[in-house]
């Protein structure tokens, strides 16, 4: 059985000089539920996207947390998967244009064949689907097993529309 797991814990996401909410709206000034606090363990979290990955489930957890009472926990079942399983939020860009933006999270890695990896993604979207700013770790990959911090800077363009955030 290749048992892959990833558990997230988003301690900080944070603009210079401001901080994005976890309790208002995302349309309205930052991610929702970013601690993973709210739902129900065993479920996905509540106001993330999790895209349907043949081979992986994105769940809350209770287990071996790093703050707070869950966090999330990417896992790898039996049998074909596709590449990666996700999850992810969208933001307004709006309220965040022209400013530097801090992807701050809490990332440990469990995998019983020492293969698995964990990476955070920014990416913020500007008209006419082009990007603006991308990165997904993918030349520094977590590997750690033990709880540690990981941040991703971006820029948000003066004409952006979204700011997506996640893990894979």
């Amino acid at each position: 059985m290749k048992d892959h797991k990833f558990y997230l814990v988003i301690i900080t996401i944070a603009v210079t000089g401001l901080a994005w909410a976890s309790r208002a709206t995302a349309a309205e000034t930052g991610p929702v539920n970013a601690g993973f606090e709210e739902g129900e363990p065993g479920q996905p979290p509540p106001h993330w996207y999790v895209p349907k990955i043949d081979g992986y489930h994105v769940r809350l957890s209770k287990e071996k947390t790093n703050s707070g009472e869950q966090c999330l926990a990417i896992q790898r079942g039996e049998g074909t998967a596709g590449p990666f399983g996700n999850v992810m939020q969208q933001v307004d860009a709006a309220p965040y244009r022209g400013q530097r933006v801090r992807f701050r999270a809490a990332v440990r890695t469990q995998s019983e064949n020492e293969q698995g990896t964990a990476h955070l993604w920014l990416r913020v979207d500007l008209p006419k689907k082009r990007v603006g700013f991308f990165d997904n770790m993918f030349n520094r990959p977590i590997d750690n097993k033990d709880w540690d911090h990981y941040e991703i800077f971006g820029d948000v363009a003066d004409n952006a529309d979204v700011i997506n955030i996640g893990m894979f």
